[in-house]
């Protein structure tokens, strides 16, 4: 685990949602369980701020990514069309690797591939049902 990803982790631990302020500047700790924070974990943070800034960033332009794809695929999926194969499983993996790369490039790619296997199911399940 990264030292970013264990540090997340942690604050999650804590009962700590991140996220940025909308100019992207300031780094948000909001406490969920409302118990104290210790002062050094809370330095820790403070010290990881463009890193997890920069974190949050990626996250939500990834997020976007992915959101958008799903809500392009959810007009147009065919009611019951199954996704419990050992191809669906790869392609959900596919992306969440990607995701969970960091890198962007990596994401669009993989939701592109996946938007067009999903498709080619879809029209595979269209002409299987009619």
């Amino acid at each position: 685990m990264t030292d970013l990803a264990d540090l997340i982790a942690r604050a999650s631990a804590h009962g700590l949602l991140l996220s940025a302020h909308a100019d992207g500047t300031h780094l948000r700790a909001t406490s969920v369980t409302h118990a104290p924070v210790p002062d050094a974990f809370r330095a820790e943070l403070l010290a990881a701020k463009p890193e997890l800034l920069a974190y949050l960033a990626r996250r939500d332009e990834a997020l976007d990514i992915v959101c958008a794809a799903m809500s392009r695929l959810a007009d147009c999926w065919p009611i019951g069309c199954p996704t419990d194969s050992p191809r669906w499983q790869r392609a959900d993996a596919a992306i969440t690797e990607a995701y969970w790369s960091g890198d962007l490039a990596a994401l669009r790619a993989a939701v592109t591939r996946y938007e067009r296997f999903a498709w080619g199911r879809f029209r595979t399940y269209r002409s299987e049902v009619r």
